[in-house]
């Protein structure tokens, strides 16, 4: 189990510090911890994230690069809006040019492609 310590204050942390917190909301410690958690853990996801991705995906891979449905992707890829490659008879999308269609298609308000 951790245990935080800053200057003479000293607390276990458990699985009932979501408690603690709500109990004492004035606890500048605890929250300067989950906020630093918080940021370590965004971090980490991102790192993995970047990871992950192939530079060639199919329509799976880009479903989850994208966030989108499978269905989405499916008509904009039929509509032509998407870039794609044909790899022996199967369409495939590279990361590159997704990306490119991404900062392209970039505005200040949400926009439908």
């Amino acid at each position: 189990m951790e245990v935080l310590q800053e200057s003479d204050q000293s607390l276990e942390l458990g699985d009932h510090i979501h408690q603690k917190i709500r109990t004492n909301p004035a606890d500048i410690i605890l929250r300067r911890h989950f906020i630093l958690l918080a940021l370590q853990s965004s971090q980490n996801e991102i790192a993995y994230i970047q990871k992950e991705i192939p530079e060639i995906m199919d329509a799976q891979k880009l479903r989850d690069y994208l966030l989108l449905k499978k269905k989405t992707i499916q008509n904009m890829t039929s509509e032509g809006k998407l870039p794609t490659l044909r790899i022996s008879g199967s369409i495939r999308y590279s990361k590159e040019e997704i990306d490119v269609f991404l900062r392209k298609h970039r505005t200040g308000r949400r926009k439908n492609f």
